[in-house]
């Protein structure tokens, strides 16, 4: 009878154990993969059995990712554009033949104006697909008698959208002055990177400024619109 080495002992342990953690890992992973396509199923439905609110020609055959959606409520301020069909929502009530309140969970009701409310009733669920431009806020008085504050939005088409995002963008547009004052340009903040702030003129033109070269108060303005930038982001992850 031959004599099983102390060092053969641990390494048909070690083999054994190697084995029973594979073995678990791939139960794990075919157990998130099985969960994964359940959830995909499931907002597949969701999205399939869903009323659509649109003034889109063609439904898409999914929602946007959460990313790519305004986050609810923090995204939601005045004059903010964007898509809202990664979340579904429930029709609290129909106020009338244009305006309908709906909600998402246990968050503040949102007013939706200017579409047609003929086919939906309360407790509907629904999905906003297409680009949405939130108006300002309305007050509402609540079935016990209360008031309510709540956020405005309308659906616009994707011209409407293009146009806006046009405006925006002329908004970004402002005079830059250098540290001395002796030269200006009219462009917009595009990044800061590699230690310069990268501006875009007009023409398309891309200039890089280090940030000691512009005046005090547009090294401040740099920053505070990157730092509105960077939070924004933050909002959507």
């Amino acid at each position: 009878m031959k004599t099983v080495s102390i060092l053969t002992f641990y390494g048909l342990i070690l083999v054994a154990t190697t084995s029973h953690a594979q073995t678990l890992r791939q139960m794990l992973d075919h157990d998130t993969i099985r969960r994964t396509e359940m959830m995909s199923r499931d907002a597949d439905d969701a999205w399939r059995n869903s009323k659509k609110i649109t003034v889109e020609k063609d439904t898409p055959d999914e929602p946007r990712k959460q990313g790519q959606c305004l986050q609810i409520p923090a995204d939601l301020e005045e004059g903010a554009i964007g898509y809202l069909d990664y979340w579904q929502f429930t029709v609290l009530n129909i106020v009338d033949d244009k305006n309908m309140l709906i909600v998402l969970g246990s968050k503040n009701p949102i007013w939706l104006t200017d579409y047609p409310t003929a086919n939906f009733a309360d407790e509907d669920k629904v999905r906003i697909s297409g680009p949405i431009i939130v108006e300002g806020t309305k007050e509402y008085e609540t079935v016990v008698g209360g008031k309510k504050t709540v956020r405005v939005i309308r659906l616009v088409d994707d011209a409407v959208k293009t146009q806006m995002a046009e405006e925006q963008r002329e908004k970004e547009f402002r005079y830059w002055k250098s540290a001395d004052g002796k030269f200006s340009t009219n462009a917009r903040l595009v990044d800061f990177a590699d230690g310069m702030v990268i501006l875009e003129k007009r023409d398309g033109k891309i200039i890089k400024v280090k940030p000691i070269s512009l005046s005090r108060e547009d090294q401040s303005s740099y920053r505070s619109i990157l730092r509105d930038r960077i939070t924004a982001e933050r909002q959507l992850r």
